[in-house]
């Protein structure tokens, strides 16, 4: 698996990936070096190479900090995940409770516009959506099957309105057309055969539209049948497999929490050991960062589909500055990690994974949420978010920001700007802090954080209507449930 390369991972069989995948995230030891960074030059190239109608390039080249998950399909939003890699398995095979359609059935809502063009250019005239252009043409409908032929000859046939049924008889032919005489008796026959084929004709069309009619409610029964079969059929990896939806993480893949803490007091005695041995750094290392290999590869094989956002744990090197800060909670977390990677694995693939973190994106916006790993400690306008590299108070802002932190209004200010046609159905999300129960509504507005480090949670974003978050939210496991719901 060292030498696997992107055309690979991509073109496996779905069977074949999901073996490689759930092996990683079976894997019980730290990730193999060589492995792991063979993975981290694909998906670093991947990132190179991300659409640019989901994330455009910010002014220095590098992918922006936005993406725009806009679409049809619905988003399933993950939570932290901190090294709970059994919790990401159990969302890959989780079938979702709601119908999805597929590319081909889907129904615009009235509130649903398809974007067509970039989502954005800049603050001064950002947009939420271009108004698809719906003009008829002017050209013969030549697409429907009609030639051009046909169509100049259905132009010449007299019209007939709405109200007033025109028989074959009403037609009274110009002045200048010399009409023959004829006997009573073959006008009155040929009265009766137009009036017969009148009566065809009438009979034809109530059969057509017998037929029409009898074939809309086939549909419809053949719709509703599918929404009966479809609900449960397939789990998340597949729906991903079959391009039908989209999966968003808030960030905040490594150091585990809740049932890991214990764990770190112990493998704190074996950092001041210099890792001599380390069964539970080992631990640490292979839950945190199989998870991430995981991630990656989801993101290798679905570059449009599954995003990883970066929240505040995404600094290897532990720095203070540029947006980040140095981590301790349980132990010394932060350099903990560090030092292992220094003595356990080399420069190379700590440089490699530093630049995988700076390559990940730090807001989403969909048609009804937007997203980030920590509330907004104030307004951020498109071109501050897209140019987030140099902007390292948008970094700070949207991965660090603490409960009751940010600026009075911001949520409201937020979603009036991405998102103008917004309702009370729309909300802003995040993780970051964790809560209780599954979901929590800082000072009761429209900021929803649903990271509880003791349930697996996830968010079902259906993008053609409201947001109902008692709905909406979902437990799918408890923290140490290797299983989950599924």
């Amino acid at each position: 698996m060292t030498d696997w390369t992107r055309d690979a991972i991509i073109d496996a069989d779905l069977d074949t990936f999901r073996d490689i995948l759930y092996g990683v995230l079976n894997d019980p030891l730290p990730p193999n070096i060589d492995f792991f960074k063979n993975v981290l030059d694909i998906v670093l190239a991947t990132y190179d190479e991300e659409d640019e109608d989901i994330r455009q390039k910010a002014a220095d080249g590098l992918p922006g900090g936005l993406i725009d998950l806009r679409s049809d399909k619905p988003v399933i939003l993950l939570p932290d995940l901190h090294a709970r890699r059994y919790f990401l398995r159990n969302v890959l095979n989780y079938v979702p409770p709601r119908y999805i359609p597929t590319a081909d059935n889907v129904t615009p809502t009235d509130n649903y516009v398809t974007p067509t063009g970039n989502y954005v250019t800049s603050a001064d005239n950002y947009v939420t959506s271009t108004e698809a252009e719906r003009s008829a043409s002017s050209d013969p409908p030549t697409a429907l099957g009609m030639t051009e032929t046909a169509v100049d000859k259905v132009a010449n046939v007299p019209a007939a309105s709405d109200t007033e049924e025109v028989s074959v008889l009403d037609y009274e032919p110009p002045s200048d057309i010399q009409v023959s005489e004829k006997s009573t008796e073959n006008v009155i026959a040929e009265k009766d055969i137009a009036d017969k084929l009148i009566e065809q004709l009438h009979s034809i069309k109530e059969d057509i539209v017998r037929v029409e009619e009898e074939n809309e409610t086939d549909l419809l029964q053949s719709s509703e049948q599918a929404h009966l079969t479809e609900v449960n059929q397939f789990t998340v990896l597949e729906l991903l497999d079959q391009h039908r939806v989209i999966v968003l993480c808030v960030g905040d893949g490594v150091h585990g929490e809740a049932s890991f803490a214990g764990r770190w007091r112990e493998a704190y005695a074996e950092f001041l050991d210099d890792f001599d041995v380390s069964p539970n750094m080992d631990a640490e290392i292979a839950d945190s960062f199989n998870l991430m290999i995981a991630v990656m590869l989801l993101k290798i094989r679905y570059p449009k589909l599954f995003h990883f956002l970066k929240g505040n744990h995404e600094n290897i090197c532990n720095e203070t500055g540029g947006g980040n800060y140095a981590f301790a909670k349980f132990a010394n977390e932060g350099q903990m990690v560090l030092t292992y990677f220094r003595q356990k694995y080399d420069l190379e693939l700590l440089t490699l994974y530093a630049d995988f973190e700076r390559s990940l994106p730090l807001f989403a916006v969909g048609w009804n949420f937007l997203a980030s790993h920590a509330e907004p400690a104030s307004f951020y306008d498109f071109d501050h978010i897209l140019n987030y590299h140099i902007n390292e108070d948008v970094i700070l802002g949207l991965t660090w920001t603490d409960n009751h932190q940010s600026m009075p209004g911001t949520i409201d200010v937020m979603l009036d700007y991405y998102i103008p046609d917004n309702c009370d159905g729309t909300y802003y999300f995040g993780g970051h802090r964790p809560i209780k129960g599954l979901y929590y509504r800082i000072n009761g507005d429209r900021y929803v954080q649903f990271h509880n480090p003791w349930l697996q949670i996830i968010g079902f974003i259906d993008q053609s209507e409201p947001i109902d978050l008692d709905r909406d939210i979902i437990q799918i496991g408890e923290s140490n449930d290797s299983e989950g719901s599924v």
